[in-house]
């Protein structure tokens, strides 16, 4: 029979046991929340033709364009992470955006870097090949390797070659994903900026400068993947 000091004793143990694992937990939680090692601002832009010469949308979702619309795009890194922006057109080509050539020795994180897809004022318009255009925006607190491997390898195949190098392309995005599926949904939130209106803008003379305005904040743990599809019509 377990005596009343036993018992005593064991709800001491039990309590301190709780406590313990409660702040375990929380600092976890604390470790979790505070690691986002992956923090980046992103626009994704288009100019889209109407009756009155032109509107600018941000694209935060799948949506339908047209052939001679433009797009554009905005990246600034707020730390070291490794951003990718692939885009897989009609035709079931792939082309990297971003960046624009991988670094045997990547350059040392120095500061908050921005960019503008492409360069310049110039902005990518939707040609006569209508279908489906897809864009993979990954994010990684380590280099992706593996996937810029295959990348290159695609790249400098032979043309009948690339169909199997671009679905193990597609399966090492899979794979990535799929790793990394336990991890916590990065946060997409608007930059705040005082008097700026989001979403349509009338054109007058849109700058690269308005085109950062309409950037989200994206952070994240350790991965992070995003894809848009177009229906080029």
């Amino acid at each position: 029979m377990m005596t009343c000091q036993s018992v005593f004793r064991l709800g001491i143990v039990s309590i301190l046991l709780f406590f313990l694992s409660a702040d375990s937990l929380l600092a976890q939680q604390g470790d979790q929340i505070q690691k986002n090692n992956i923090r980046f601002l992103w626009t994704f832009g288009t100019i889209q033709d109407n009756p009155n010469g032109g509107e600018f949308k941000s694209v935060s979702q799948d949506m339908v364009l047209n052939t001679g619309d433009q797009i554009k795009f905005f990246i600034k890194r707020n730390n070291r992470c490794h951003v990718y922006l692939l885009y897989y057109n009609s035709k079931g080509e792939l082309n990297v955006l971003f960046p624009h050539r991988f670094q045997a020795s990547p350059v040392a994180f120095s500061g908050p870097e921005t960019y503008f897809i492409p360069e310049g004022s110039m902005w990518f318009e939707l040609d006569s090949c209508i279908g489906k255009e897809t864009f993979y925006l990954l994010a990684s607190a380590d280099r992706l390797n593996d996937l810029e491997t295959l990348i290159n390898q695609y790249e400098n195949a032979d043309p009948n070659a690339r169909a199997g190098l671009l679905d193990s392309i597609f399966g090492e995005i899979r794979l990535l994903k799929k790793k990394n599926i336990q991890l916590k949904v990065s946060a997409e939130r608007p930059v705040r900026i005082i008097g700026s209106k989001r979403g349509t803008v009338a054109l007058k003379n849109f700058t690269n400068e308005d085109l950062a305005l309409h950037a989200v904040k994206i952070a994240g743990n350790d991965f992070y993947c995003r894809t848009y599809t177009i229906d080029h019509q």
